[in-house]
């Protein structure tokens, strides 16, 4: 019989600890029940991130930070400030830890994509197996940093604390006054338009707008995502179809994104090959550039498709429906 670790008995604490979350809920308490779903998902998908077998499990683990961090950013005045800036640092540095090496996974999976199209003998194919190696020592790199991270123990402090903070309901939580929207059915449906607000607000630059404010939309998208996603539970029905317009902007602005950061990469590494590679990784360069063209010529459809009457609709009638 395997021994119990502190890992395994903060799993067991928290999944003891779990209660569904309603409308009824205050803000506080329903942040902390989502939190604690997202702890448990860090906890769970930790041991695959260490054994580094399935790239999925680093970006599991990511997503799951992310969420954490826009919740307390979300919340931010319902929780004192003193508890969750700790916890806040300490998600910030395994965030940036897992996004190093997520960053260089994403790329790794386009190129072997690529690759499988090509002849070995392919100056271009070359030129693609020499970036994958070089990412590969980056990866590596990147891992042993994220692993000794991992294995300190004021890692562990930091899951001790945060479980701390989400399964004790007068931990941290600020004063309210007798009357105030602090409820679920109060408080979200404000916080939601505001963030549709701030995605809406780009309308009047998105015709002209840089490849920088794309990607802050994006991150515009994720947060009024995140509003809309953790939160489901308490909304009505039509929150999934949203949710489903919310997340293809999110993924066209995505991989726009993701395009634009593998573009200096691929420069880099085109400046150390030999010229007859990097030549070919250029044509390669441009070729994505064009399917980031193609795709910056069809975001005027989806962004009008996503604002339509109908979408919003589905959106009015889910919060209606708290």
């Amino acid at each position: 019989m395997s021994e119990t670790t502190p890992y395994d008995t903060l799993i067991d604490t928290l999944k003891a600890a779990r209660q569904p979350l309603t409308a009824d809920d205050t803000m506080a308490d329903a942040g902390r029940k989502v939190m604690l779903d997202q702890l448990l998902l860090l906890l769970k998908h930790e041991p695959g991130v260490v054994e580094g077998e399935d790239i999925e499990e680093v970006h599991d683990m990511r997503v799951a930070s992310r969420r954490i961090r826009s919740l307390l950013r979300l919340l931010n005045d319902q929780y004192k400030p003193k508890i969750v800036r700790p916890l806040e640092a300490s998600l910030r540095k395994l965030a940036r830890a897992l996004g190093e090496v997520r960053d260089r996974e994403v790329m790794m999976a386009n190129i072997e994509s690529a690759l499988a199209g090509l002849e070995s003998t392919d100056v271009q194919g070359q030129a693609l197996t020499s970036v994958l190696e070089m990412l590969a020592q980056e990866r590596a790199v990147a891992r042993y940093h994220l692993l000794r991270l991992l294995g300190k123990g004021a890692h562990l402090r930091f899951y001790k604390d945060f479980t701390e903070f989400v399964t004790n309901e007068n931990a941290g939580k600020a004063a309210a006054s007798d009357v105030s929207p602090v409820q679920v059915r109060h408080a979200l449906p404000p916080l939601i338009y505001q963030h549709l607000a701030t995605v809406r607000a780009y309308d009047a630059v998105l015709a002209d707008a840089e490849d920088e404010a794309l990607h802050q939309l994006r991150i515009e998208f994720k947060r009024l995502r995140y509003a809309t996603t953790l939160f489901d539970a308490a909304l009505g029905s039509q929150i999934k179809d949203f949710n489903k317009e919310l997340s293809a902007m999110q993924d066209h602005l995505g991989t726009m994104q993701d395009i634009v950061t593998a573009q200096d990469k691929l420069k880099a590494f085109a400046a150390v090959l030999p010229a007859e590679q990097a030549e070919a990784l250029r044509a390669y360069a441009d070729a994505q550039a064009a399917q980031h063209i193609a795709l910056r010529e069809s975001l005027g459809a989806a962004w009008k498709k996503f604002n339509s009457k109908s979408v919003m609709g589905k959106l009015g009638s889910a919060v209606a429906g708290m």
